[in-house]
Formats: structure tokens, C-alpha cells, sequence
């Protein structure tokens, strides 16, 4: 009994785990909307042009159970989701930027000094 709840609660307890920190992985100010990977693919070929992406959604339509009419509805979402998540790292990147200079800036004075 007992090695059944410990069979239990470990992966439980990963999943938990994992939840945290892709909640804590998005700036709390943006709440951007998730795409997988067959998504981003699509929206990448989208950009590409309309005979990419149906060439695309062609080929790989059986395989990942998409069809053209679930992208004409789903393409604009999926495509602002992709853009508010790169706004947003493009965003906490210039805050790391920003912290990393003001703590690099005191030394840069401080052998200036010298």
C-alpha cells in the first residue's frame, strides 16, 4: 500500500511541479495564450504564404489531425498568441538587460576611479 502511494504521488507531485513553473515562466502582467508546436509550425508557414501553409496542412494533416477549416478558424488566435509570447520575451530580456547593466555599472565607476 505504501509503495502505491508513493507510485502515485511522484509523478503527481512532477506534474505540480511542472504546472509551477510554466505559471511562473509568463510575466505576470501578460497572459498570452498557449500554442503547441504543430500551431507554431502552422502559423510559421502561414507567414510564409497561403501555398505554404495548405502545401503544409496537406502533408501533415492526417498526421496531426488538422484540417484547413480548424486553421482558417484558429490561424488569427494562434498567430496572436505567438506574438504576445515573443513581445513578452523580447520584454523580460530588456528587464534582464537592464538589471544586469545596473549591477555590472558600479565596477565599471569603481575602475574608473582608479
Amino acid at each position: 500500500m505504501n509503495t502505491l502511494r508513493q507510485t502515485i504521488a511522484l509523478p503527481l507531485v512532477a506534474i505540480s511541479v511542472l504546472c509551477a513553473a510554466s505559471a511562473t515562466a509568463a510575466p505576470s502582467g501578460t497572459a498570452c495564450g498557449s500554442v503547441n508546436p504543430v500551431q507554431r509550425r502552422i502559423v510559421e508557414h502561414a507567414n510564409l504564404g497561403m501555398s505554404e501553409l495548405r502545401s503544409y496542412v496537406r502533408m501533415t494533416g492526417m498526421i496531426h489531425g488538422i484540417s484547413m477549416v480548424e486553421v482558417r478558424e484558429s490561424l488569427d488566435t494562434w498567430r496572436a498568441a505567438l506574438n504576445c509570447q515573443n513581445e513578452a520575451a523580447v520584454a523580460k530580456a530588456a528587464e534582464e538587460r537592464a538589471g544586469t547593466q545596473e549591477v555590472a555599472q558600479p565596477e565599471t565607476v569603481r575602475s574608473a576611479s582608479r
